[in-house]
This record gives structure tokens, C-alpha cells and sequence, in this order.
């Protein structure tokens, strides 16, 4: 049976803005060497997401939906793009730019190198994202480029669910809470899982 890890991957994934992973030279010379070390690397605020595909495929469980702890939250509390509001977005990346900070790349590549050596099937995933929101975005097509090379080069599979994306679909736009934030958990994870099935992935 083979072991897989799924990692999101996005517009801020290399940002210094955004990821809390340590930047100064010391921690960065701490690298990991250990799947234990691996796991806690990657966790991040959909790891939810994840961790609802791997239990759908492997025991075929029920969900459980929730949002910041209320799972009697509205479902029709869908993000509305006439809230979306430039100057929000500008506080925390002033030039519109994520940028690439070449530690957090690395550690990327460092957690691409720890699934081959322990022979771990890497998926690489983005997650919905408002169609106003990535038009924004001035640097997206060079992020892209590295997320696109790294699969191409290191054979991994890619699925990217934004509006640029291949695996896009209109209905994720209904899913959305914010911007870049999945609201609606449980049909982004089943539409998830059928592309991934409809691949066999697994």
C-alpha cells in the first residue's frame, strides 16, 4: 500500500508575508530529518481538506462540516465578490507581489526530496480561489511557473482548482468563504476526491 502525502500549494506558498515557516539561517541549517518532522512541516489552515480527502478514500467515512467552530453555520454564507475590498489585500502584500523567498523554496524542494527517499507519492494541490481575488495577483504566472516545473521535473501530480487552473469549475466559486478560503468543506473535498478517482490516483 503506498503512502501519500497531499500539499497545498498557492500564490503566497514561497511568501514571506504569509508563511510562518523560520526564515534567519540557523533554523533553516535545522533541516528536517524525520517523516515526523515532515508531517509537522506541512501543516497549514486547510489542513482539514486533507486530511477529509484521506478519509473519504480510505475509510469511506462520513463528513463532518465545520467553520470556525460552528458547524450550524449558514450554508448560503458564500463569499460576495462586491465585499472584496483592495485595500485589504494590500495590507498584507503592499505591492500586490507574494514573491518567492528562496528558504521557503527550499524547504519546498526539501519536502519534494524526503517523499522520494522514503518513497511517498507527493499530490500537489491549490485550492479555490475567487476569480477577482487572483486578478490581483501581479506575480501569479511566476509562482506558477515554479509549482509547474517542480511537478513537471520531479513527476508529481498537480491539480489546480483556481480559475487558471485545469481542474476549475464555476461551482467552486459557490464554495468560497472569503476570497481564498473554503467555506463549504465537504463539496470542494468530494469534487476533490472524484477528480482524483477520475485520475486513479488511488
Amino acid at each position: 500500500m503506498p503512502s501519500y502525502c497531499i500539499l497545498e500549494v498557492s500564490w503566497f506558498t514561497f511568501s514571506r508575508y504569509r508563511v510562518a515557516y523560520p526564515l534567519d539561517k540557523p533554523q533553516l541549517v535545522m533541516k528536517m530529518n524525520n517523516l515526523k518532522q515532515l508531517r509537522y512541516s506541512i501543516l497549514a489552515t486547510r489542513l482539514h481538506i486533507t486530511e477529509l480527502v484521506m478519509d473519504k478514500i480510505k475509510n469511506n467515512n462520513r463528513y463532518i462540516d465545520w467553520w470556525d467552530g460552528n458547524p450550524k453555520k449558514e450554508k448560503t454564507d458564500i463569499f460576495d465578490p462586491s465585499s472584496f475590498k483592495i485595500e485589504d489585500m494590500k495590507q498584507t502584500y503592499p505591492k500586490l507581489e507574494a514573491g518567492i523567498e528562496n528558504n521557503l523554496l527550499q524547504y519546498y524542494k526539501d519536502i519534494i526530496d524526503m517523499c522520494k527517499k522514503n518513497n511517498i507519492k507527493l499530490i500537489l494541490y491549490t485550492a479555490p480561489e475567487a476569480p477577482i481575488y487572483i486578478s490581483y495577483q501581479k506575480d501569479k504566472n511566476k509562482v506558477k511557473s515554479v509549482i509547474l516545473n517542480s511537478a513537471l521535473q520531479n513527476n508529481l501530480e498537480y491539480y489546480d482548482f483556481t480559475p487558471d487552473g485545469q481542474y476549475y469549475s464555476d461551482k467552486l466559486d459557490q464554495m468560497l468563504f472569503d476570497s481564498h478560503h473554503v467555506r463549504k468543506q465537504i463539496e470542494f473535498t468530494k469534487y476533490f476526491v472524484s477528480v482524483l478517482r477520475e485520475k486513479n490516483t488511488f
